[in-house]
């Protein structure tokens, strides 16, 4: 009986060994310098995932999608794979709290705040990509072959940006790829840019734009989108157009009063929000409020 105990335990150890070996192979080095370092050796690029413990996402990317086969050939093939966390534990191993100044450093330096972050870096440790969030295998493949082309690594577009190249296709083509990577300052001053050339804001290909850059209810894109929600959905999808505005002023309006009631233990003041709304978005009032009572007595 115990050996075939022993002889189903090392079948379950092999199994999970040959799962793990067709997947992403992660390098265990002490440091970052130590990873640079290698990478220039063999002439390759890194690739960095930047997670935290808590991160649903990260989790799914670790457990179904880092695991394989033909994500692991890719990327194994062309970089040299690292594993960051960015956040501290009391079950953090010898090796997560060995990495912990490279971590905030990483951090700091390259201003991650979603997570999962993907840097990508060239052979020389010069940042060259960026990409974010969970996706499925192929989608990650193609991440990761966007981090090899010059014209469509992210930093590399910013660089020319910055140094004077700023033609209406290049200037649309840089606010998507930033959009992409997260990086929300630089997007919503690029994208302004791009859409100060063009003189029909209602083609689809604008109000996609407009739908993906659009934050506040005084953001030049609010309105357009409010007074544009059929044509906007024909861009982007039926429903989405409103679900967009309705987020927004939610996140602006509701939630704050929502908060600030519940940290003083009182009920949030109806009739002041739904005056508040009535003067900024009239239209969208009622609806709000509405969203907001359930949200709160639950």
């Amino acid at each position: 009986m115990k050996q075939l105990l022993s002889i189903a335990l090392l079948f379950v150890a092999s199994l999970a060994q040959a799962q793990e070996e067709k997947g992403m192979k992660f390098e265990h080095a002490n440091s970052w310098a130590e990873v640079k370092a290698k990478a220039k050796a063999e002439n390759k690029y890194i690739f960095l995932d930047a997670y935290t413990t808590w991160c649903g996402p990260c989790i799914m990317m670790a457990k179904e999608i880092f695991p394989l086969k033909e994500v692991g050939d890719f990327y194994n093939a062309n970089f040299i794979n690292v594993k960051v966390q960015l956040d501290e534990t009391a079950k953090d191993s010898e090796e997560v709290k060995k990495w912990r100044s490279d971590a905030k450093y990483l951090a700091d330096t390259y201003s991650i705040r979603a997570y999962p972050t993907y840097l990508f870096f060239n052979p020389d440790g010069e940042v060259v990509h960026r990409a974010v969030g969970s996706s499925p295998g192929e989608v990650f493949i193609s991440k990761g072959k966007d981090a090899l082309d010059p014209d469509k690594q992210y930093y590399t577009l910013k660089k020319q940006y910055l140094e004077g190249k700023t033609d209406t296709t290049f200037l649309l083509k840089v606010t998507n790829a930033s959009i992409e990577a997260y990086d929300a300052d630089f997007s919503k001053k690029v994208a302004a840019e791009y859409l100060a050339t063009q003189t029909d804001l209602l083609s689809p290909q604008n109000l996609k734009l407009l739908a993906r850059t659009t934050e506040k209810t005084s953001d030049r894109g609010f309105a357009i989108l409010k007074n544009n929600v059929a044509k906007a959905d024909e861009a982007i999808g039926k429903g989405r157009t409103k679900s967009i505005l309705h987020n927004i002023a939610m996140r602006e309006f509701v939630m704050p009063a929502l908060s600030t009631a519940m940290q003083n233990s009182a009920e949030p003041d109806w009739t002041a929000l739904q005056q508040k709304l009535n003067k900024d978005i009239p239209e969208m009032a009622q609806e709000l409020v509405l969203s907001g009572k359930p949200m709160y007595y639950m």
